[in-house]
């Protein structure tokens, strides 16, 4: 896997294992090329520089990035409801948007159980 964005999204018979395999596989390849790519930027030998400042900068990125992607998720999702509300149900129930439907029921399902299937985690 190139990224971590490449994990793919597992099955109802995948188990934790399969899942943890697939996150340390992709990671380990992603840090790796991060690491080496740090250290040809910032001149190498990591172990010997000051890294809580970076760190703290790093945090701070982290923070932006979550606060920029929850309300595109949010939009994301609202998205995803209109367009269902927009599809005629006469040609969904004739079969002409059938597919398209089920795509956009799995991707609000996603996004609001967090689960294609549309079963409650409590449930799995």
């Amino acid at each position: 896997m190139k990224n971590l964005s490449d994990i793919p999204i597992l099955n109802k018979e995948s188990t934790p294992e399969d899942h943890m395999e697939l996150i340390l596989n992709a990671f380990g390849e992603a840090w790796r090329r991060k690491y080496m790519k740090g250290q040809y930027e910032h001149g190498g030998r990591l172990w010997r520089k000051q890294c809580l400042p970076m760190l703290v900068d790093e945090v701070l990125d982290f923070v932006s990035y979550v606060a920029v992607m929850a309300p595109q998720l949010r939009r994301l999702e609202e998205l995803v409801i209109e367009a269902r509300d927009l599809m005629p149900d006469a040609i969904v129930e004739n079969g002409g948007l059938d597919e398209v439907d089920d795509r956009l029921q799995r991707m609000h399902c996603l996004l609001t159980i967090e689960n294609e299937e549309g079963i409650p985690e409590e449930e799995l």
